[in-house]
């Protein structure tokens, strides 16, 4: 959607053209933060992407906009609240850790990043607010890369243990 023109950024509404990039970044990191959470997540994921999938196929655009976020925000609240029952992956014998809590904030991250996403291959969006758009896309392709890399290596080490991994 960005484009150059006389050394400034103009905004073309259209498709986004780092589609791939960021689908590269988000989706792997998306996998590892549903893996180690709670059953409860997926199914709040599961139940919220056929309706949003049913809200746009019957053409309501603000309510699969609507859909989309409150879906992100009912999976990181599902997330947090596994986390401190204990009931997921990262539930330790003891209280809430630190380690936990700066998961929970790259989780917090990465859904906005995933609703900002979902959010610009929005039309009505791009032409309402196409300022918005434009800082969404450049958040997306500076943000992506580093909050996927710390939700990844925190799941591959969930998985592995901390003893396997080498710079502990």
């Amino acid at each position: 959607l960005m484009g150059v023109r006389g050394g400034g950024d103009s905004f073309k509404p259209g498709a986004f053209r780092h589609n791939g990039a960021a689908a590269l970044a988000l989706l792997p990191a998306l996998a590892a933060a549903l893996g180690f959470a709670h059953q409860m997540v997926a199914a709040v994921g599961i139940v919220g992407v056929l309706s949003t999938t049913i809200l746009d196929l019957s053409g309501a655009k603000e309510a699969t906009f609507f859909g989309v976020w409150v879906t992100l925000g009912l999976s990181l609240a599902g997330s947090a609240l596994a986390m401190m029952a204990g009931l997921d992956a990262r539930a330790r014998e003891t209280a809430v850790s630190l380690e936990a809590l700066f998961t929970l904030a790259a989780e917090a991250q990465l859904f906005a990043l995933v609703g900002f996403w979902a959010t610009v291959h929005f039309k009505w969006v791009q032409a309402q607010h196409s300022g918005a758009t434009l800082a969404m896309e450049r958040l997306l392709m500076t943000a992506s890369p580093l909050v996927s890399l710390i939700v990844v290596t925190h799941g591959l080490v969930a998985a592995v243990g901390s003893g396997q991994a080498p710079f502990y």
